[in-house]
């Protein structure tokens, strides 16, 4: 790839994986710095927060809830740094269509619509 008359050993797709990665650690960075700075207004205003009790189902729910929203992104990001910014192909296998085939589509200003005729 060339870039400002540079060439770099590098393709499209790997610049693309990049920002991807970097995008999605700088939004958990990002979420981490309001989520302090809430716990910190809240202190601040509502003084320490006490303990009570919570439904045993609510005790087992929540870090479920969490675990299972952080991880796919860190899988993401884990796989696609150890394979050097490319998709693997296992990976792949799991994306979505190109949406280049149209067949059993009517168009319709501008529009597709399956199944229409």
């Amino acid at each position: 790839m060339c870039i400002a008359g540079l060439k770099l050993p590098v393709s499209s797709t790997q610049i693309l994986e990049a920002l991807v990665v970097f995008s999605t650690f700088d939004f958990f960075r990002h979420m981490r710095g309001i989520v302090k700075t809430i716990a910190v207004q809240a202190k601040s205003r509502g003084g320490r927060v006490r303990a009570e009790t919570m439904p045993f189902f609510g005790r087992i729910v929540t870090p479920i809830y969490a675990f299972a929203a952080f991880i796919p992104p860190v899988i993401h990001i884990g796989t696609l740094v150890l394979n050097k910014f490319q998709q693997p192909e296992w990976m792949s296998q799991f994306a979505l269509s190109d949406g280049s085939s149209v067949e059993g589509c009517v168009e319709s200003e501008g529009a597709v619509f399956p199944g229409l005729r």
